[in-house]
């Protein structure tokens, strides 16, 4: 596998940088490599210093992605609940969005957001659905939503928007700086971005922060932030942050452990996946409690030009 080595922080420019931890794709197993974190010296940013270079994003996203499948790889009971799940996140966002608004989701995966938009929100919501490739996006054909295909930072758009959408999306991207910049570029004025993405500034990322932690996603998390540094990088391009929370965040509990038992060769590693139902309600809900008295890791912002 081809790896490119990352010189200076995303945020700040720094190349000054020190080793967090070093770990592999247990979850894909795309690859026997190690793959190294280090935290900025200045600002304190999380990066991966060694990414795939981007011929081989085939390979680490492969077509078992379940964010590709979400479908048809999780069972009945738990669709239902991520139904519930994202009914609840569109009422957070009408909070904030007009109800007459053109919306734009970057990196779309299979839709399962941007068709929630259209099936929980208002009929005023003008949608559209931002992927690299059209087959991501085939179960969306017919649903009244547009597709604007290819790469979001250099794509040229012919309308502004009210709202930008990035869901566990900005953590993948290989200069979410250059992202943020577009973000402002094609937002009308006092127009909106919604993040939600990984938080390593959490319980779950302190116990398992030596290469298991599941926000990792290695090696597919490029940026990871805390709410402290996402705040620095928003405000460092200009945006005003209207409001920042902490999200459940079930799945990386799980896989943590996953991860563990799978590198230890700790028999019943596939016992810790989010289609283990009970397993599932019980970490939610120590997540739900955890959530009182501390940061969880998964956090959303929204901010404003």
């Amino acid at each position: 596998m081809k790896l490119v080595e990352i010189e200076s922080c995303n945020i700040c420019g720094s190349k000054k940088n020190s080793l967090h931890t070093t770990g592999t794709d247990y979850e894909y197993e795309t690859s026997t490599l190690d793959f190294h974190y280090v935290n900025c010296d200045e600002c304190g940013h999380l990066f991966l210093k060694n990414v795939p270079d981007v011929q081989e994003l085939p390979v680490i996203y492969p077509d078992n992605y379940q964010p590709y499948q979400f479908e048809s790889a999780l069972n009945p009971v738990v669709k239902f609940m991520r139904d519930k799940v994202q009914m609840s996140k569109v009422n957070d966002y009408k909070k904030y969005i007009p109800a007459k608004a053109n919306i734009i989701e970057i990196g779309s995966g299979s839709g399962i957001l941007i068709e929630s938009l259209k099936r929980f929100g208002p009929e005023t919501w003008d949608l559209t659905a931002n992927e690299f490739e059209e087959k991501r996006l085939e179960r969306l054909k017919g649903k009244g939503i547009h597709f604007k295909l290819g790469n979001f930072e250099t794509i040229a758009f012919e309308k502004k928007y009210d709202c930008i959408i990035m869901n566990q999306l900005i953590e993948h991207l290989y200069n979410p700086d250059a992202i943020l910049i577009k973000c402002k570029e094609i937002l009308n004025h006092g127009g909106i971005v919604i993040i939600e993405t990984p938080n390593f500034d959490s319980l779950d990322h302190q116990i398992f922060k030596n290469k298991y932690w599941g926000g990792y996603h290695i090696p597919r998390h490029f940026n990871i932030y805390s709410d402290k540094t996402l705040q620095m990088h928003l405000e460092k391009q200009g945006f005003a942050i209207v409001r920042q929370e902490f999200l459940l965040s079930p799945a990386f509990w799980v896989q943590s452990m996953h991860h563990l038992f799978f590198d230890k060769k700790i028999p019943f590693s596939k016992f810790w996946s989010l289609n283990n139902i009970p397993l599932t309600a019980f970490v939610s809900g120590l997540d739900l409690l955890l959530k009182t008295v501390w940061k969880t890791s998964n956090q959303r912002v929204v901010a404003r030009v």
